[in-house]
């Protein structure tokens, strides 16, 4: 799956990507976003990324899958969550095997 990240400012996209893909966390800024503390989010973007600010709300709001931001408690869900669809997919692929 490959996203589409839209206004989102380039210098944001891999780190977004991989923490949606993957679980893994992403720097200061976008890690505040995702967790919705606004404060932090504007007191750890650079020029480019409060600007893109409201376009990344945006997008995670549209976009994003559901799970993957929202509070502080997402930080250590989302990982979990991708790592067993992970186990579930490798279950699955060992039972076709079979």
């Amino acid at each position: 799956m490959s996203y589409d990240f839209g206004e989102i400012p380039p210098h944001l996209h891999a780190g977004l990507d991989r923490w949606l893909r993957h679980g893994v966390l992403p720097g200061g800024f976008l890690r505040a976003v995702i967790s919705n503390h606004l404060l932090l989010s504007i007191l750890r973007a650079d020029e480019q990324s409060l600007a893109g600010l409201p376009a990344l709300a945006r997008w995670l709001y549209t976009n994003a899958p559901e799970g993957s931001f929202g509070s502080p408690a997402v930080l250590e869900t989302w990982p979990l969550y991708l790592a067993a669809l992970e186990r579930q997919a490798e279950a699955a692929a060992r039972e076709i095997d079979i």
